[in-house]
């Protein structure tokens, strides 16, 4: 009977990651997570390395960020994104042919940017209520 306990109890994490849906839509992060939306081209190439080596101050301020291309598209979500998720993305929020928009913890459009900047989107991050309240009630 032990063995059983102890097997259950060693399986059902790996059970529950299994069963984690994919990331279909971006309303899924709401209350959790700051999201960047960036639309690039050529021009930005390096804006994934950019937006990784700046990991602490965006971990720090609870950033999601989405990279997308004309094929391809970058993020720092840890699970899986649905097949679905590119495409309901750019319909939902990216009309125009270039730039970065930021959306708060509530899912409302908080700046719009025509090219990644992140002193920008951090200063308007950290201006923010519900970031002002953060940084008061750090343990």
């Amino acid at each position: 009977m032990k063995r059983v306990v102890l097997l259950f109890a060693i399986l059902l994490p790996f059970c529950a990651i299994a069963e984690e849906a994919p990331l279909s839509d971006i309303s899924e992060l709401r209350w959790q997570n700051r999201i960047i939306l960036m639309l690039a081209n050529q021009l930005d190439e390096d804006a994934g390395q950019t937006l990784q080596h700046h990991s602490p101050d965006i971990i720090d301020r609870d950033i999601i960020w989405f990279i997308f291309d004309d094929h391809s598209t970058q993020t720092n979500y840890p699970g899986l994104l649905a097949d679905d998720f590119r495409s309901n993305t750019l319909a939902r929020f990216l009309n125009l042919e270039r730039g970065v928009l930021l959306l708060g913890k509530d899912g409302g459009l908080k700046a719009v940017l025509p090219s990644l900047n992140l002193h920008t989107l951090f200063n308007t991050i950290d201006a923010m209520p519900m970031r002002q309240y953060e940084l008061q009630n750090r343990v």
